[in-house]
């Protein structure tokens, strides 16, 4: 993979840079400039940004002119936010920089759109859904399909009211809860087709994500494994879909991995997509690998885990495709990361976090950041609330990670005031 690219100049459009994004560009010595509803410097003070820019809605015009009022011409554009694909495709056209076209961007932030695509194109990797907008819509799909079902909005990320129901009562009440609390978290986002709701069949089985990054033809050149990742409604007294562990290497055989691996690219051939970075999350049931979801940026944290266990950067390979540069993963170590997220299981306001100073004593600790502060009301992800901390971990020994990460799920707690 090329490391060539110090002095490239690089448009970063989010809110702030920080972690593994701040910690790649450093390295990479680029001309970094960034682009946000509200920017904010980084706290590294050693990572230097070159300037500012402020999004105003999704208003490309005004980015674009005050770029073009100190001659700004960026050679690469980055975003891990779906809120920004829009203004990243439309950016990505005026400055001749490989990208999906503003016309395919529902299809990798709409899941809606998404399905109907793959279904019309691939339908034996996406469950049966539908739009629900009544209580009718859901007896109807139940009769239709059965249970268990989940439901989840169309277009938010984070596990954000995504809710799994065992019976008709419970997806009855889920719809509920999502409807009277939904237009609160569309509020911010910058381009939304809308609140919309979709119930799905439920799909049993392991999940695991795939990075990646796709070239002009459509062929996706991937990593050699992919990463596990653990949902709250597969552990046993957790009822909430919270995405709570990631775990690098997979588990999986090779030959799963290879079969996870077909069935991304037969979801990227479906959906058209061509010139991006990939973030694919499938389950394998026992029907084959099913489709959860898939987005055109990096996944969360996964910057950090590939790098931690084998050495190479995902930000860099999508640099290296929007240059025109061939794309390798060339593996320079052998480690086990992982990556915990801490949330509450019921809605209360905050104390403190049991154990919390314990963490940084792990044998495999390598960070961990606090999300939300003491005081604050915090919940479960199936009601719209964040992690309240997020902890990384990596070590040679696989038994030491594992210890690990099983304190951090037993011992650091949320102590709420209930």
């Amino acid at each position: 993979m090329s490391s060539s690219l110090k002095d490239k100049r690089v448009l970063v459009l989010a809110d702030k840079i920080s972690g593994s994004l701040a910690s790649t560009l450093k390295r990479l010595e680029m001309i970094t400039y960034l682009a946000g509803r509200n920017p904010k410097k980084p706290s590294d003070d050693k990572f230097k940004l070159a300037g500012t820019f402020h999004l105003d809605g999704d208003n490309c015009q005004d980015l674009w002119a005050s770029m073009e009022s100190i001659g700004f011409v960026p050679d690469v554009i980055f975003t891990a936010d779906e809120d920004f694909i829009k203004i990243k495709a439309k950016t990505c056209n005026k400055y001749s920089i490989p990208f999906i076209p503003e016309s395919h961007v529902n299809r990798v932030v709409e899941k809606e759109e998404m399905r109907r695509i793959v279904r019309e194109n691939s339908p034996e990797l996406t469950p049966a859904f539908m739009i629900i907008n009544s209580e009718k819509d859901i007896q109807y799909f139940i009769e239709k399909f059965g249970l268990p079902v989940m439901l989840k909005p169309s277009g938010l990320v984070r596990s954000f009211l995504v809710s799994k129901a065992s019976t008709a009562q419970e997806a009855l009440d889920s719809f509920k809860v999502m409807s009277d609390r939904i237009n609160r978290l569309y509020e911010n986002k910058l381009d939304t087709l809308g609140p919309k709701i979709i119930i799905e069949e439920y799909m049993q089985g392991p999940k695991f994500s795939v990075e990646g990054v796709v070239d002009t033809d459509g062929v996706a050149t991937m990593p050699s494994t992919v990463t596990d990742i653990f949902f709250g409604y597969d552990v046993e007294g957790i009822n909430d879909p919270l995405n709570f562990l990631r775990t690098l290497p997979s588990e999986l055989s090779s030959d799963d991995v290879s079969k996870v691996k077909h069935a991304t690219q037969l979801v990227v051939k479906s959906l058209d997509l061509k010139n991006c970075p990939i973030h694919a999350e499938m389950i394998m049931t026992k029907t084959g690998v099913k489709l959860i979801e898939i987005a055109a940026r990096i996944g969360g944290y996964r910057e950090i885990m590939y790098s931690l266990s084998f050495g190479y950067s995902l930000i860099e390979a999508d640099f290296d495709m929007q240059l025109g540069r061939k794309t390798k993963f060339k593996q320079k170590r052998s480690k086990y990361s992982a990556v915990i997220k801490v949330y509450a299981y019921e809605e209360a306001k905050m104390l403190s976090v049991s154990n919390e100073d314990k963490i940084t004593n792990l044998n495999s600790y390598v960070s961990h950041t606090r999300k939300i502060p003491n005081g604050e009301t915090v919940g479960p992800s199936r009601l719209g609330y964040s992690e309240i901390l997020f902890v990384v971990l990596c070590s040679s020994d696989k038994r030491k990670i594992k210890a690990d990460y099983e304190y951090i799920f037993q011992n650091v707690r949320p102590v709420l005031n209930n």
